[in-house]
């Protein structure tokens, strides 16, 4: 696989994957995607991303399923790159709304003016974000 085919809407919707026999890893890939649902259902600490876990994570597990039974249609990466988006959405949709609310605009700010100010510990997402 090249890095050209990750950009290609006919490398995601390509029907001959599932004509390849998918190993005993993609078990590990259902397993992974019904984690993450499950994780969406009963971890509090996702509130907000309550909804795209359940919905991406099951896609996710959907598409391996798929690739497992040779189901045509099921078994398109695009699936993982809709699954992978919606996860990838919440998350980044969370992270944007608490720095909001943690005052990260008017910290850059400070920054973009060379103001001194106390610094003040953010989350991993805000930083990353």
């Amino acid at each position: 696989m090249s890095l050209d085919n990750l950009l290609r809407l006919s490398y995601w919707t390509d029907s001959a994957v599932t004509a390849q026999r998918a190993g005993p890893s993609m078990l590990l890939v259902v397993l992974a995607g019904l984690g993450l649902a499950l994780a969406g259902m009963r971890l509090p600490a996702l509130r907000g991303k309550r909804l795209s876990m359940i919905v991406g994570g099951a896609l996710i597990a959907a598409v391996a399923v798929g690739r497992l039974l040779a189901v045509p249609v099921l078994g398109w990466r695009l699936g993982w790159l809709i699954g992978g988006g919606l996860v990838g959405a919440g998350l980044v949709i969370d992270a944007a709304r608490e720095a909001l609310r943690a005052g990260l605009p008017a910290a850059c700010a400070n920054v973009a003016a060379f103001r001194t100010v106390v610094p003040r510990p953010w989350r991993i997402d805000i930083a990353v974000l």
